[in-house]
């Protein structure tokens, strides 16, 4: 970071604080410990630093074998070929990867277990995920970004934080990518996503108002004048300029029919699907003598049970192939609903 002092700008590097403390947080000796980068960039020599500092035996290895040499030559300390990996995991401590997620340049797999696997991606690692399954202990590259955050905010601000309150704030920023509710109709998605935006002080989008809004029309006048496919266009149309945006969004029943739509929601949403079942959905929709169908264009005139079945089985996989969780809605307690949901959403967001 660069702060600026007496008209000075006065850079800092902190990223090997986080390296450091990340691994003392777990309780991880460094000193004596055999230890093996992966990777060349800034990432990584903040990490070989950082090792070094603590007493750590440092080896690097990167694709490049020209970038590894010349930062194992600024820290004086050992690289070997890529192709060589293998021949090392079995006798290493601490790896420290800060190479991109996709492809990984080893197998975790060879690790010992008393060993340590840090992986310095904050998204989504299939790394960290393979050596969880070996029981390999992990450190995520979100807590080495909450503890080089730390001091950078006491530099910026001259105050002291913690780690509870950096990571508090790392979720808040994490919510911008806007947990998006799927579901059949009946399920909730409205109430409970207006519920946990009133909860968290967050704007809430729905997603069929939107559509009515941009149109000028109801989604029944939009299905009888436009048709359906013109329906799902503006529906894929509105879901594109929200992606990304902050808070909370609740799409409408038919949102995964479309392809391109699917793949909308699996690219830039975190999804949760409120499920109900096939009986409490038509017991909702006929109460109060069917008021909730009077604007379902698909559910007009005789025989709307048999639609609402068939519907409901022909959108049930599509709904499983974008969501990251489900919640069960069949037994409907808005403000309990809206708890549940919102810590399983933090948890993908962990996960991402």
């Amino acid at each position: 970071c660069v702060v600026f002092k007496n008209g000075r700008a006065v850079g800092y590097n902190t990223d090997f604080i986080g390296v450091s403390d990340s691994l003392s947080a777990h309780n991880i000796t460094v000193s004596g410990k055999n230890c093996l980068v992966v990777g060349a960039g800034g990432a990584a020599k903040a990490a070989v630093y950082a090792l070094l500092r603590n007493g750590g035996n440092v080896t690097l290895v990167n694709r490049s074998a020209d970038r590894a040499k010349k930062v194992a030559d600024h820290f004086d300390i050992e690289t070997i070929p890529l192709a060589e990996i293998a021949s090392i995991l079995h006798k290493t401590d601490i790896i420290i990867s800060t190479t991109p997620a996709l492809p990984p340049l080893f197998d975790v797999t060879k690790q010992p277990q008393h060993a340590t696997l840090f992986d310095a991606n904050y998204g989504k690692s299939p790394l960290i995920t393979a050596a969880k399954v070996q029981g390999i202990n992990t450190i995520s590259g979100e807590e080495w970004l909450i503890y080089q955050a730390i001091p950078s905010f006491q530099l910026f601000f001259n105050k002291k934080t913690d780690y509870a309150t950096m990571e508090s704030g790392l979720n808040r920023q994490i919510l911008k990518n806007s947990p998006l509710f799927v579901g059949f109709m009946m399920s909730g998605k409205t109430k409970i996503g207006r519920e946990i935006a009133h909860t968290q002080n967050a704007p809430f989008y729905d997603i069929d108002t939107l559509i009515s809004e941009q149109e000028n029309a109801t989604i029944s006048q939009i299905f009888t004048q436009k048709g359906e496919k013109r329906f799902r266009e503006i529906e894929s149309n509105i879901l594109q300029q929200y992606a990304g945006k902050s808070g909370i969004i609740s799409s409408g029943g038919g949102v995964v029919v479309e392809s391109q739509n699917r793949t909308l929601l699996k690219d830039h949403f975190p999804v949760v699907w409120l499920f109900s079942s096939l009986s409490e959905t038509i017991k909702r929709l006929e109460y109060r003598d069917g008021i909730e169908r009077i604007n379902r264009p698909l559910l007009q005139g005789d025989g709307w049970k048999e639609r609402v079945e068939k519907l409901f089985n022909q959108r049930l996989h599509l709904y499983a192939e974008v969501a990251d969780v489900i919640v069960n809605t069949t037994e409907f307690d808005k403000p309990r609903l809206a708890k549940i949901v919102d810590e399983q959403y933090r948890k993908i967001i962990q996960k991402r």
